[in-house]
């Protein structure tokens, strides 16, 4: 079959192979194949994001409904609703939907952003939005972006001179990173933590403070409780690493490579 298949659906029992069509050429929306779907958004079963380049689909847990083209070769997506969503990816580009249109929004910075997350403030419930900026390959930018009143985007603090590829908080204070190395940010000075390990972190993400995940290069896995990082010894790879992970209503997946072919891992906290 010359369409690859690009995405892989789990209904609790079995996966289901996806061919995703996205255009060929953007902004012309000419042609389409089954490129690979390299960022996804999960707003619910039947409202499911997923970009490839600057091709974007909806998806409603059966059938694409809708496709178009996008501004930003996406790299991270991150929305609450469908009147809010941020694409952000290669050259610091940053999009926004506002349940009508996309707009581009000025980063400050020419350098890959690799990751986005975002919070509704408790004080004042309005969205605050992280990015991670980085390239691994270039020495270019090592910064963290804070994105308020949906455009307005400003520096955060990131005196580490450390390469940053990922960023997480659940109400905007403490604030976690992590890319060469991991860091906690819990009284206005970056800290990093030492799990015993050497290891380079490629995605942090959690429910709460007393429930956060991160993963990274050589298999590493680790959980964090409230009191203490816990190394998952288990989920070890022989060799490879995991991309990233996602943890929602007690489920936790984790995506990467090991000896040459894809890998996920789910599990279920109890």
């Amino acid at each position: 079959d010359p369409q690859i298949y690009n995405a892989l659906q789990w209904n609790g029992m079995e996966w289901k192979l996806l061919k995703l069509l996205f255009p060929t050429f953007c902004p012309q929306q000419t042609g389409s194949g089954s490129y690979p779907a390299n960022a996804i958004l999960t707003l619910n079963e039947k409202n499911i994001k997923i970009s490839s380049g600057s091709g974007f689909t909806h998806y409603d847990g059966s059938n694409q409904i809708h496709t178009e083209c996008l501004n930003v070769s996406a790299n991270a997506l991150w929305g609450k609703s469908n009147s809010s969503i941020y694409a952000v990816g290669a050259i610091g580009n940053i999009a926004h939907y506002n349940g009508t249109s996309w707009q581009n929004i000025e980063s400050g910075t020419e350098t890959s952003i690799t990751d986005i997350w975002g919070i509704i403030n408790p004080v004042n419930q309005e969205e605050e939005i992280y990015c991670a900026v980085s390239n691994f390959f270039e020495p270019k930018d090592k910064k963290i972006l804070k994105i308020t009143d949906t455009d307005k985007v400003e520096d955060y603090k990131w005196d580490v001179g450390r390469r940053v590829e990922t960023v997480w908080t659940n109400k905007g204070y403490p604030i976690y990173a992590g890319g060469d190395g991991f860091f906690e940010n819990k009284t206005g000075e970056w800290k990093e933590i030492n799990l015993g390990i050497n290891y380079a972190t490629s995605r942090i993400r959690g429910t709460s403070l007393n429930n956060i995940f991160i993963v990274g290069a050589f298999g590493m896995a680790a959980h964090y409780n409230g009191s203490n990082w816990q190394v998952i010894e288990e989920l070890k790879l022989p060799s490879g690493s995991y991309i990233t992970l996602a943890v929602k209503d007690g489920i936790i997946s984790m995506v990467g490579f090991s000896q040459g072919k894809g890998i996920v891992v789910i599990g279920r906290q109890h």
